[in-house]
């Protein structure tokens, strides 16, 4: 799958890279594809945190840690959420927190049962 949304925020075209990924991600959410949905949901945090926007990141920071707390998805993806909305909280949210959440989230979806090193 080629992700749209992150080629368009790199080509600086941050509006259409927001609205690319917003409906990339809900359609990951009605098709209960948590992982997939996050890591959108990450990939559109960047784009609102290069907008300045960090309202609307800690708003779907904490949609994001809700929707994996409530399905008990895995406890490390759990607390890399929980990690990234505190920062939200704090407004102490960077780009680079946001892609080591994400690298995190992708490999716990590759690689569900391997054992992680930290990423505090």
């Amino acid at each position: 799958m080629v992700n749209v949304g992150a080629k368009t925020a790199a080509r600086g075209r941050l509006a259409g890279a927001e609205r690319a990924l917003t409906e990339v991600r809900t359609g990951f959410n009605a098709r209960g594809l948590a992982y997939d949905e996050a890591l959108s949901g990450l990939d559109l945090a960047g784009v609102l945190l290069r907008q300045g926007r960090e309202e609307r990141v800690h708003a779907l920071a904490r949609e994001l840690y809700t929707r994996f707390a409530e399905r008990n998805i895995h406890p490390e993806a759990i607390n890399a959420l929980m990690i990234f909305e505190v920062a939200c909280g704090q407004r102490r949210a960077t780009f680079q927190l946001v892609q080591k959440v994400r690298r995190v989230i992708a490999q716990i979806q590759a690689h569900p049962t391997a054992p992680r090193r930290r990423y505090a």
